[in-house]
């Protein structure tokens, strides 16, 4: 494998997210409403207050990728983050994609998103991180698997 390929992932699992939270307002809208909150605009405020802070965690593992001159798309690894929020996951952009995606859940005031989340999380970590993983330990060799063994995938 060579390391300007990047990682061996579609740019379509982007899209998997997307996908989960349309199958859960399915749900929601035609076989079961499960409200979170009886007041909607309550809702919307805790979902605001959940949302921050995840998207603060992604935009701060982007720049800090950025700042080691890494574009945090699917680009090629040429050496390891172990800084920022890389120092308390392996995968800080995928934990605040996931904080966020909880928080749309009380946005839209709706249980289902939130009962879809280990889906969602399972198909992530299979399709998506374990690829990454092997791409990096490939590329990365022993410095990868220490950081791994430091490191844990999620929090």
């Amino acid at each position: 494998m060579t390391t300007d390929q990047g990682p061996p992932i579609s740019k379509w699992v982007r899209l998997v997210p997307v996908a989960v939270f349309a199958v859960a307002a399915v749900a929601h809208f035609a076989v079961l409403p499960l409200q979170v909150i009886q007041t909607w605009w309550i809702g919307a405020a805790v979902g605001a207050l959940v949302i921050g802070p995840g998207g603060a965690l992604v935009g701060w593992a982007a720049r800090e990728m950025e700042r080691n001159g890494i574009d945090p798309g699917f680009a090629a690894i040429p050496r390891l983050v172990t800084s920022g929020p890389f120092a308390i996951s392996r995968n800080p952009m995928y934990l605040g994609s996931t904080v966020m995606y909880a928080g749309l859940s009380f946005v839209v005031n709706s249980w289902w998103p939130l009962l879809l989340l280990p889906v969602l999380l399972v198909s992530i970590t299979y399709s998506v991180i374990t690829r990454e993983e092997r791409y990096l330990e490939n590329i990365l060799g022993d410095d990868y698997r220490a950081y791994r063994g430091n490191v844990r995938r999620w929090i």
